[in-house]
């Protein structure tokens, strides 16, 4: 079996992360977010595109929290009520000197 598409990126700064999804045209209903590495104290929120990365929605959990990560985790993203998905954006604030890596894994 293939391994699932995915898109990565690091964050050495408090800022944003834009991870393009799509691939030849396709959308993900589901996306599976990995982040490790040093935090620096800092929070990682996620957010999700479904126009082609022009307007983003904060990515919520069944519970309808917003998905985040403030230790080296792994994460699934499910469009609830919207979607499929065209891009995710990994955004950390409050984060004194962080080092990450953080990888989006498609699924449908």
């Amino acid at each position: 079996m293939a391994s699932p598409p995915f898109s990565s990126g690091t964050l050495a700064a408090n800022g944003n992360l834009d991870l393009s999804l799509a691939t030849s045209g396709q959308f993900a209903k589901r996306v599976v977010g990995q982040v490790t590495g040093t935090f620096g104290g800092g929070t990682v929120a996620v957010s999700v595109s479904s126009d082609g990365g022009t307007t983003f929605t904060a990515a919520m959990d069944s519970s309808g929290a917003q998905i985040t990560f403030t230790v080296a985790d792994l994460k699934q993203v499910v469009a609830f009520g919207f979607g499929p998905f065209s891009h995710a954006r990994f955004a950390l604030s409050g984060a004194a000197g962080p080092s990450l890596t953080i990888k989006a894994f498609l699924g449908d």
